[in-house]
């Protein structure tokens, strides 16, 4: 059976569900730079959003017992919205001085329109849901790609945000390398 994930704050009791977006809840569902869940989760993160400073996890409901887990938190009150195809091009987690720059996320694959050729999409996973999840691997639509270093899930509950500046010298570089199969 297939997990569903939900993005929320456990300070705030708070979480967003996908399906309010149109979305599907499963993991590799949602975790696509540019889709449109994941840039609501962006703006809530970024300065001045409601979440921000805020501790993330993108929570599974095969999560474990004493995990941290969004679908237990109440519905956050975030009215469905358009979202642009915008991200941020910096993701940052505050807790461990670290960022990803979206730029260089490797693509997946790349969709071709069958009526012209010249209109192409290139899919990179979205670093966020990945980084942050806590129940990876344990249903259908979860990543299932070489992970070799131990990224998927290394950021959950902790303080992530987002920003188009490249964060100060005190932050490193996380290579977000991961590509589904």
């Amino acid at each position: 059976m297939g997990q569903y994930f939900n993005a929320g704050v456990k300070e705030l009791n708070e979480c967003v569900n996908p399906h309010e977006y149109g979305n599907g809840a499963k993991l590799m569902e949602t975790g696509w730079i540019g889709n449109n869940y994941v840039n609501l989760v962006e703006k809530l993160i970024a300065k001045g959003g409601a979440w921000f400073g805020q501790s993330l996890t993108w929570g599974g409901d095969y999560a474990e017992e004493g995990d941290v887990n969004p679908e237990t938190y109440e519905s956050n009150k975030i009215e469905p919205e358009e979202t642009e195809n915008h991200y941020f091009r910096f993701l940052i987690n505050e807790t461990k001085k670290s960022f990803v720059d979206l730029d260089k996320v490797p693509i997946t694959d790349t969709w071709v329109n069958p009526n012209d050729a010249t209109d192409t999409y290139d899919y990179r996973i979205h670093p966020l849901p990945l980084l942050t999840c806590n129940s990876n691997s344990r249903g259908g639509g979860d990543y299932y790609g070489d992970d070799a270093n131990g990224l998927v899930g290394s950021w959950a509950g902790e303080v992530i945000t987002v920003s188009d500046d490249q964060p100060s010298n005190e932050h490193t570089e996380l290579v977000f390398d991961l590509v589904e199969k």
